[in-house]
């Protein structure tokens, strides 16, 4: 379990992307980057928007869905991009990151975002993201999780706070009342998140500490007023549940009854 960079490439990416963590502010929480095995991602909705990788003479691989990027940046002889399958792979020069990022090409890959379906839980879990990134108790530290002997991906993990420094791990999934692993399918899913997160709990503790300083270095976490952090070995599961609430209580009901150890919480949409 890797999700930072390596020293040579942070120090890369501080002083390069400097500009694009601030100006992610400015989006008001619709635009999320996250920390990769040596490569970040940036999201919009839940949707990657982008991946973008460090590599040899201060360049940089931007990789981006067609359907998102479309004719974007085809044009600007800054910019060396290539078709990869289902995406285009732009590679840029740091001194060029800046006109590659700049509002307009930002707000025209949001645009093609907007015009592609994506999923009402892909939206409940990014408005999650948005309505808790400024607190100090609980940080979502990371989304989409996974790694060899996984089966499916963690919807979000954070770190809850326990006393001081120190945080214990909570594994969410995010599910719709209308949902119908809501039953009981995704207790079982969560419990085993749980059994691997636990079966290699060194490894997950020391990745995520080196995430949550690599992020506060990066101003990610600007909130958080540690610069360093602990991992204890608790692991929780939380189900959050939103909407349909007529189907979503019998599907409750019985995921409790299945999984008491499991905590559910509903979020109402009452008027």
């Amino acid at each position: 379990m890797n999700r930072y960079f390596s020293a040579e490439n942070l120090e890369r990416v501080c002083a390069d992307f400097a500009f694009l963590v601030k100006k992610i502010s400015d989006y008001r929480g619709e635009l999320d980057l996250r920390l990769r095995d040596n490569y970040f991602n940036l999201y919009y909705r839940g949707n990657s928007l982008a991946k973008v990788t460090p590599v040899k003479d201060g360049c940089y691989d931007v990789v981006i869905h067609r359907k998102f990027s479309r004719e974007i940046f085809r044009d600007d002889p800054r910019f060396t991009c290539t078709d990869a399958g289902s995406h285009c792979r732009i590679r840029v020069r740091n001194r060029f990151l800046r006109p590659l990022f700049k509002k307009k090409n930002l707000d025209a890959l949001l645009r093609n975002i907007k015009k592609v379906n994506y999923g009402e839980e892909i939206v409940f879990e990014q408005l999650l993201i948005t309505d808790n990134v400024d607190r100090d108790d609980l940080i979502l530290i990371d989304r989409q999780v996974t790694e060899p002997g996984m089966n499916s991906r963690i919807d979000l993990l954070a770190l809850k706070r326990t006393q001081g420094n120190h945080f214990s791990f909570v594994v969410i999934e995010v599910k719709l009342g209308n949902n119908r692993e809501l039953a009981g399918a995704v207790g079982k899913q969560l419990n085993g998140y749980i059994h691997h997160i636990e079966s290699h709990i060194e490894e997950w503790a020391c990745s995520y500490r080196e995430t949550y300083r690599q992020m506060k270095l990066l101003k990610i976490l600007e909130p958080q007023r540690w610069d360093e952090i602990e991992i204890d070995r608790k692991v929780e599961g939380l189900v959050v549940v939103s909407g349909y609430s007529g189907i979503a209580r019998e599907s409750i009901r019985q995921l409790q009854n299945s999984y008491p150890e499991i905590a559910v919480r509903f979020i109402k949409n009452r008027i």
